[in-house]
């Protein structure tokens, strides 16, 4: 009988039919369980999208949070990594610094087997 009533949104308490959630709540989770299912359905077409579609959508994603206050305030991120990320993109851009190639990179990572 618990299980029923808190499957169809009712209170815990017994013999009671009073939503657990009302009003400004629950439009409040309403929004919440569809923005959850639309994230849920967007991811998956994300991802069953060609590769090429979704580096674009993920540099234009990356590019949107660089410039987003809240999301450059968040404590979690690492400020620094991203100024110097930040800083490095804008050499590049400009031609000051030219990038290594993949190959070159594995080779300056290579560690000599006499330091392994």
């Amino acid at each position: 009988m618990r299980r029923a009533r808190a499957a169809t949104g009712t209170s815990a308490r017994r013999g009671s039919a009073r939503p657990a959630f009302s009003g400004r709540g629950l439009k409040l989770v309403a929004r919440y369980n569809f923005r959850m299912s639309s994230t849920i359905r967007l991811e998956a077409e994300l991802l069953g999208l060609p590769a090429p579609d979704r580096e674009r959508l993920a540099l234009l994603a990356w590019d949107s949070l660089e410039n987003d206050p809240a999301w450059l305030a968040n404590p979690t991120n690492d400020s620094e990594g991203i100024a110097l990320a930040t800083a490095r993109d804008s050499e590049l851009a400009s031609g000051k610094v030219v990038a290594l190639t993949h190959e070159e990179f594995l080779r300056r990572r290579a560690v000599p087997a006499n330091e392994a």
